[in-house]
């Protein structure tokens, strides 16, 4: 078995962690009680059950409740073990194996064996939504800790879906009582499992006792607090109502960083902002309107305002310090409102251009967006942004995948992306025919991303991540605006965190209580 430890390569992650900024306040405030971490987030789960989340954010409260089958080194990018000990293709490529870790339980008291898995990978293949695996056509049990995927279609990928939303496993007991949602009772084998949820306003989240990893999982219980801006929550962590803020805005940094019993880290990551077309929006069928949109925004103006500074500027899925990024994907829109105007004119919008957009409480756009709809009134594209819940949000603008609804959705919504894996799932999700393609417009040949698919050589999908962004950018569902560095903002009770490239969020799960 050939044992594949994750084909991507990221030259530019250690440079990002060196270039890391941390700052911190006075050693002052009151302690809290080592036993709980309060914390608090601005957004709430779209889901608790890993086949039916849709935003990147899930992440957070998923990693408290269950284990994956492979992880990614946060330092390396690279996939590493996880519930899975051994993995890797057959040399013909036709198989992928997995080796379980021993002894391992769901937090019901059932074992974490082959029989599960199966269960589980057969109903991630078909159901999941956020990285979607449709390589595989079998699942087999060999033993008890070993299992065999065949694969129906080349893929070079799958180890690195296994490291993410596909690999989340839950106890079977859980979605076969559940009618196929285990939101209502998610059961995971990882380190917490949850004590109380209250719908918009709190989840408490208690330490299983019996969990296997030791290098998470130090509270022994979470409670986390949903807030409706960033300055509620700002105010809860000075006044110690919370420990931990999850999504600081970037722009609250320098004050939060001179409070007394605060400090303030503020980490690189793969994440950036972007307006998401809806390509199935008759006012957004010329191409020329979303250039003209790309072409009206002042990049550098906007990650001054919206990051404080910390971001940058990007036209791409990617940092301009990544590889997968280029200088061809970081010069395609250079700010030109004539331009704009001219592409509007072109199109048939001498006039002007009216568009309904959307975007959600948290959403980091607070400070940016009056930027935004300023840049593009200037150019005659005039929006009506309306704000509201993540989970609205998504139901109205995403429409769930369905084609004819899409019609009728907001012509775009202001959103970012995730930090991710690999560039597979980024690629196949807002270029593919996913939900974030709005539309399932082919921006890119889907000829195109299927030889990605089966790329396993790092050079190769260096040059070929970089050919599909391009390719993109001349059909733009899209419009890449600056990076999103992630700020977490905690009190000296608790320990920093490791830099973090690839989640969301804080992984709450490996803080400490400082000693």
């Amino acid at each position: 078995m050939k044992r594949i430890l994750g084909a991507a390569r990221w030259v530019a992650v250690a440079a990002l962690i060196g270039a890391m900024a941390a700052c911190s306040g006075s050693d002052g405030g009151a302690e809290g009680d080592s036993s709980m971490l309060k914390a608090g987030s601005l957004l709430q789960p779209s889901s608790l059950d890993p086949v039916n989340v849709t935003g990147g954010h899930d992440m957070t409260f998923l990693r408290l409740i269950y284990d994956r089958l492979l992880e990614v080194d946060t330092k390396t990018g690279q996939v590493k073990e996880g519930l899975a000990t051994e993995w890797g293709y057959s040399d013909d490529g036709k198989t992928f194996s997995l080796t379980l870790r021993e002894g391992v339980k769901f937090s019901d008291g059932t074992p974490v064996d082959a029989e599960a898995v199966k269960a589980n990978l057969e109903r991630n293949f078909k159901l999941t939504k956020l990285g979607l695996v449709t390589s595989v056509s079998s699942v087999a049990v060999v033993s008890p800790t070993e299992l065999k995927l065949t694969m129906g279609e080349d893929s070079a990928w799958l180890a690195e879906q296994l490291a993410s939303n596909s690999g989340y496993m839950v106890s079977p007991a859980a979605f076969e009582e559940s009618n196929e949602d285990v939101s209502g009772n998610p059961i995971g084998s990882g380190p917490y499992v949850i004590e109380k949820n209250v719908a918009g306003s709190q989840i408490v989240f208690k330490k299983n006792a019996d969990y296997w990893n030791e290098d998470r999982g130090f509270y022994e219980s979470i409670d986390l607090k949903f807030f409706k801006t960033p300055v509620s929550m700002n105010q809860a962590l000075q006044s110690g109502q919370i420990e931990v803020a999850a999504r600081t805005s970037l722009t609250d940094i320098d004050t939060l960083k001179k409070a007394d019993g605060i400090e303030v880290e503020v980490d690189p990551s793969l994440a950036h902002y972007h307006v998401q077309f809806n390509m199935a929006s008759p006012k957004l069928q010329d191409k020329r309107v979303r250039e003209a949109f790309n072409y009206a925004l002042d990049r550098d103006a906007l990650a001054k305002a919206a990051t404080g500074g910390h971001g940058e500027p990007t036209q791409s899925m990617y940092p301009p310090s990544s590889e997968y990024s280029s200088d061809a994907t970081q010069s395609l829109y250079s700010y030109d409102p004539d331009k704009a105007k001219q592409l509007l004119a072109d199109a048939g919008f001498a006039d002007g251009i009216e568009l309904k957009c959307s975007t959600y409480t948290g959403s980091g756009y607070e400070t940016s967006s009056p930027y935004i709809l300023e840049q593009l009134d200037a150019v005659g594209i005039k929006v009506d942004l309306e704000i509201s819940e993540l989970t609205e949000v998504m139901a109205n603008f995403y429409k769930g995948g369905d084609m004819a609804a899409a019609r009728k959705a907001p012509d775009c919504n202001f959103t970012s992306w995730p930090s991710q894996p690999t560039p597979r799932d980024t690629f196949n999700a807002e270029y593919g025919k996913s939900i974030y393609n709005v539309g399932h417009a082919e921006v890119v040949p889907w000829e195109m991303l299927a030889e990605f698919e089966k790329t396993l050589d790092p050079d190769e999908r260096v040059k070929m991540a970089q050919e599909i962004q391009i390719e993109a950018a001349n059909n733009p569902n899209m419009a890449n605006m600056y990076t999103k560095p992630k700020a977490y903002a905690h009190r000296t009770s608790v320990e920093p965190h490791e830099p973090n490239l690839l989640e969301f969020d804080t992984d709450m799960a490996a803080l400490r209580p400082a000693e």
